[in-house]
């Protein structure tokens, strides 16, 4: 198994734990994976919050500033522009 599969499995265990089972719990997956002890505590916790049918439950990259319909209608004045760079670009988009 892999070591994502070995933490999922422990996951509901580590979850019903007190304190110090889960001290247990994290040396045994220290011990088995070989990964650090806070790796483990953070990829058990993305393993928590993950919903259904999404593979991360976090929001990486940059927030969507410009909608598909902008990015549209930029690529299209580029493509008429004769691909020209940006600045150049950025004067004409008046016209």
């Amino acid at each position: 198994m892999t070591k994502h599969e070995v933490i999922k499995e422990t996951l509901s265990e580590y979850l019903r734990a007190g304190k110090i089972e889960k001290g247990k719990i994290l040396d045994r997956l220290e011990a088995t994976v070989r990964m650090h002890r806070k790796a483990i505590v953070r990829w058990l916790r993305v393993l928590q919050l993950r919903r259904v049918g999404w593979n991360w439950n976090d929001e990486r990259g940059r927030k969507v500033y410009y909608t598909a319909d902008v990015t549209e209608a930029l690529r299209n004045v580029w493509n008429i522009a004769h691909e020209l760079c940006a600045e150049r670009l950025h004067a004409i988009i008046g016209e």
